[in-house]
């Protein structure tokens, strides 16, 4: 049986090194990122805890308006500048 030019050997080992590049570069990746998969739950209940502190301020914001509003005496309404 002969044997395949070097041009043709290289031309089939080429799909399997553009392949297992990226694979053994995203397993590095994981590898590298240690535990990261188990911050997610901490860092979910850290973003439940500013969006609440948000949602709070508010609703104090809005609780203020009618403070407001009272204590202004309606002045814009009357146009007395």
């Amino acid at each position: 049986m002969p044997r395949p030019a070097a041009h043709a050997v290289r031309f089939v080992h080429l799909p399997v090194r553009g392949v297992v590049l990226p694979a053994q570069l995203m397993w590095l990746a994981l590898l590298l990122s240690g535990g990261g998969i188990n911050n997610i739950p901490s860092c979910e209940e850290q973003a439940k805890a500013k969006c609440s502190d948000v949602r709070k301020q508010y609703q104090r914001r809005a609780d203020l308006i009618p403070n407001l509003v009272e204590n202004s005496g309606g002045g814009g309404a009357s146009g007395s500048w």
